[in-house]
């Protein structure tokens, strides 16, 4: 006959610690959540609302939100890629969410994206705190191709560049990019045309409720 075993009263302790704990941290994310709306744009508040978006943690500075799915996390190859990763500063996020394209009017900048996300996350940062990802509807091979063969190069006597090597292989879409931006306006003008999507899968604000008193009951 199997013996009904009661909790200790230190395990009893525990699991009321732990219920109270979690109810705060609901209670603390509810605030927080409020809180940060007024300072989101309209996409990273539906997001969040959407579920798309969860928070993931916090600290006294900052909020970090991730999406639960990344579709290419670690090592791929340039040539078979087809998601690719930036890690942009919020303005250049709110460009993007406004424009439908990347701002690559800066006139030194490289403006690489990568097909590995845990390269990219490497150069998450107060200051470039919005990760995107880009879905392409071809290979990195196929879209250096297109390049190579565009309206932009044709006729000129260029030979063919590669991307950088790190990170599975940088595609340079800015002005100091491959091919001197011509990869950059195709990448921008397939954005409008909806051959490439984007969604914003990580980011970081900062945190609207330091001194909260619920922040220091929970982990």
């Amino acid at each position: 006959m199997k013996i009904n075993q009661y909790p200790s009263a230190e395990e009893v302790k525990k699991n009321k610690s732990w219920v109270q704990e979690e109810a705060n941290r609901k209670k603390y994310d509810e605030r927080l959540i409020t809180k940060l709306s007024g300072n989101l744009c309209n996409y990273e508040r539906n997001q969040i609302t959407d579920k798309k978006l969860l928070k993931v943690r916090h600290s006294k500075t900052d909020v970090f939100f991730k999406a639960e799915l990344i579709n290419q996390v670690g090592h791929k190859e340039f040539s078979q890629a087809i998601y690719w990763y930036r890690c942009m500063s919020r303005a250049d996020f709110l460009f993007i969410e406004r424009n439908d394209e990347l701002d690559l009017s800066r006139a030194f900048d490289y403006g690489g994206i990568a097909p590995n996300f845990q390269y990219v996350e490497g150069y998450f940062s107060k200051d470039s705190s919005h990760i995107i990802e880009f879905k392409m509807r071809m290979t990195g091979e196929k879209f250096l191709n297109e390049v190579y063969e565009s309206e932009k190069l044709k006729n000129k006597r260029v030979g063919k560049e590669t991307p950088k090597g790190e990170g599975g292989g940088t595609l340079g879409l800015g002005k100091k990019g491959i091919y001197k931006g011509a990869a950059g306006e195709l990448f921008n003008s397939m954005l409008k045309r909806g051959e490439i999507t984007w969604r914003l899968v990580n980011f970081r604000v900062t945190n609207p409720l330091p001194d909260d008193e619920l922040f220091y009951t929970i982990k």
